[in-house]
């Protein structure tokens, strides 16, 4: 993972909380790369050339940041489960930049662009189990120094590694829409967006890391205990999460989805509000389901039997996961279930249910008797569960 962190963030009472967690993830064995950014003064990149006393000043942050990581990751983390835990932190010239040059006739000096990253030194050093820490800062092979623009530095890093993940610590919380947080987005979405002006570099950065294979953009604040941890380990996260494709997506069950759908319909059917399906029956009938995933982990299913010579489908096997009930995914799979039906040419949608009648009566449905079934269904229905039975007819 490529860490973005927010010169904020060093000033920031949470700093020591940060670096804690990043000491944590790294114990678990994930690979850290971490660009930190600085202050930058009135006259940098894009705006105006640096200055020899700019770049001075950049050098100084620089260093002071790089420092204030370093000494952070040094200090045994204590009254913490890494006490005593000596974390290694590493850096080096792993990034040749180049001046920007001149553009529009204004010569940009000491300001400079990556030119490439050497991955291999990158690799070596996470291979090692050392952080490294990178400063926005590249060298030149005839030995002058650039003040590079740091997130320029991290997606750079991040395509030329391959990273799995960019995670981005700033002030901003993640993008957020009408006041709220929007919790996850894709990459087609975030550019029909039209977000603040402050946050639109780092919604930039997620797109273009995204196109070039990251799979995961993460945009987190660095003013909350704990919301690093939470936004890569819990499903709903704390900041907002860019992919290149939905991060909930609903489609056809396969065969890669059957441990998901079992660990979802087990602890139902033990209470008794499904019916047991033994393994071999839902691998049998995985064509006829359909599921709801969240990061690639099922939260909800429907299976959807269709009887074409009685114009009836079964919509069977309805189950949410908990954490994400009332969220509307029941709803969300009976609109799927009545498309089902109606593209093979069904105009009736069928349930039978112990305990969620008052349910399917708010979608429309309605109850009937046994003996209104077809005698193919009729035979089959164990009895000695009094299931309410339910029909909706010409949707």
């Amino acid at each position: 993972m490529v860490v973005g962190l927010s010169s904020g963030a060093l000033h920031d009472d949470n700093f020591g909380n940060l670096i804690h967690d990043l000491a944590l993830m790294h114990s678990m064995g994930i690979k850290l790369v971490i660009v930190h950014d600085v202050a930058k003064p009135a006259e940098f990149y894009r705006d105006r050339p640096l200055s020899k006393d700019g770049l001075a000043q950049h050098l100084s942050e620089s260093a002071d940041a790089h420092l204030a990581i370093e000494q952070k990751l040094s200090t045994g983390l204590p009254n913490s489960p890494l006490h005593r835990t000596r974390l290694k932190v590493t850096t080096g010239n792993y990034v040749t930049a180049r001046p920007i040059g001149v553009i529009d006739g204004t010569d940009f000096g000491s300001n400079g662009v990556v030119r490439s990253v050497d991955v291999s030194a990158v690799h070596h050093c996470l291979s090692g189990g050392s952080i490294c820490v990178l400063p926005p800062l590249g060298h030149s092979p005839a030995g002058e120094t650039f003040a590079l623009d740091s997130l320029d530095l991290l997606r750079a890093v991040a395509v030329a590694i391959a990273a799995d993940k960019v995670i981005v610590l700033s002030e901003h919380d993640g993008l957020k829409c009408d006041g709220e947080l929007v919790r996850q987005t894709t990459v087609d979405e975030l550019r029909s967006a039209a977000p603040e002006q402050a946050i639109r570099p780092l919604i930039q950065l997620a797109c273009d890391v995204c196109d070039a294979g990251v799979a995961r953009a993460h945009l987190i604040g660095f003013h909350d205990n704990g919301a690093l941890l939470k936004e890569l380990f819990t499903h709903d996260g704390a900041g907002t999460l860019i992919s290149p494709e939905p991060y909930e997506q609903t489609r056809a069950a396969t065969i890669e989805d059957i441990p998901g759908l079992i660990e979802l319909i087990r602890p139902l059917e033990s209470a008794g509000v499904l019916v047991p399906r033994s393994l071999e029956r839902i691998e049998r009938e995985i064509d006829d389901y359909i599921c709801v995933l969240r990061d690639g982990r099922v939260i909800a299913c429907v299976a959807v039997y269709c009887h074409h010579d009685d114009n009836l489908a079964e919509m069977a096997c309805l189950a949410t996961d908990p954490a994400y009930r009332d969220l509307g995914h029941g709803e969300h799979l009976m609109n799927h279930a009545k498309q089902r039906a109606i593209s093979s040419g069904i105009s009736r949608l069928f349930a039978r249910t112990t305990q969620t009648a008052h349910w399917f009566r708010e979608q429309g449905f309605s109850e009937i008797s046994l003996q209104e079934l077809p005698d193919s269904l009729y035979e089959n229905i164990d009895q000695s569960r009094q299931s309410k039975l339910l029909m909706l007819q010409n949707f």
